[in-house]
């Protein structure tokens, strides 16, 4: 192949070695072949063999090129992902966990639609989540705007053209929610997705990975997503994200996943208001009535 590949992908890994046979092996059988891609993986301090099972596998796969690239701990997928794609050299960028995994079909998939005539900036898929011997299709509703200020509808699966990473200067690192901070801000400059309406990717939920750590920051990391895009959601919104990070009583984490809409956000303040003065009539009769018992006796 000459000139410079049609898709980077990169691959961020660190204490994986277990999971990149599976993944590997799922590029491999790839219908649109390898030879047009590069694959770069990322190892961020790795203390397993996953640098021996890349060397294995960097023989085996037919890709114009497969770079090996050490971290020192840098810890978030994130800014493990810029480490690679400061790197890469595609017109289009994957960023793929080391233990997820590729249906067939996935970049032929991706790749015709993002070369196809309506020239979006970013393709994703259904997908399959599986954990404790489950296995779940996560069916993603086409690309809308509105919904993107309420949940991540692109889910982990999206294929971007490298524009969209070098315009939004790659992943913000102040919110564990770091691919939904990259589709708002991406929305913000304007940037189109298309849904493939197909589950082609597999994601993994074990102990090791980040789902419970990202759970367990939902409601900070939901804010620092709205304060990083505020031009993107509405007054209300930006309020309850500013007042959950200023831990003010009526601005609640919220549902997991989810940012509250404007008119929730008035509904939470108004019930907050409600129950102070509530809080207060009682308090008010409780005096009285301790009042009247002292004249009494």
């Amino acid at each position: 192949m000459s000139g410079a590949p049609l898709c980077s992908i990169v691959i961020p890994n660190k204490d994986y070695g277990r999971f990149l046979p599976r993944l590997f092996l799922s590029l491999m059988r790839q219908t649109t072949g390898l030879a047009e891609m590069e694959i770069l993986l990322v190892d961020d301090d790795s203390q397993d063999h996953s640098q021996s099972v890349a060397e294995t596998w960097r023989k085996r796969l037919p890709c114009s090129r497969f770079d090996l690239v050490r971290t020192d701990g840098l810890g978030r997928p994130g800014a493990v992902r810029d480490v690679g794609f400061r790197r890469a050299q595609g017109k289009y960028f994957l960023p793929l966990d080391a233990d997820d995994h590729l249906d067939p079909r996935y970049l032929e998939r991706c790749l015709e639609a993002l070369e196809g005539p309506a020239a979006p900036d970013v393709a994703c898929t259904d997908f399959v989540r599986t954990g404790g011997g489950v296995s779940r299709i996560n069916r993603l509703p086409d690309f809308d705007v509105d919904e993107l200020r309420r949940q991540n509808i692109l889910g982990p699966t999206a294929m971007m053209g490298r524009w969209v990473w070098e315009r939004c200067g790659g992943y913000r690192r102040n919110t564990v929610y770091e691919e939904w901070d990259l589709w708002v801000h991406a929305s913000l400059r304007g940037h189109t997705c298309v849904h493939i309406a197909s589950p082609l990717y597999f994601q993994e939920e074990h102990p090791a990975n980040r789902f419970r750590e990202t759970r367990k920051q939902d409601g900070k990391a939901k804010a620092m997503l709205v304060v990083n895009n505020q031009a993107f959601f509405d007054p209300g919104v930006v309020r309850w994200a500013l007042g959950l990070l200023r831990r003010e009583p009526w601005a609640p984490w919220f549902e997991t996943g989810l940012i509250p809409r404007e008119d929730e956000v008035r509904s939470l303040f108004d019930q907050y208001i409600r129950d102070e003065v509530e809080t207060k009539r009682i308090k008010a009769s409780l005096l009285a009535d301790a009042h009247m018992r002292l004249l009494v006796a």
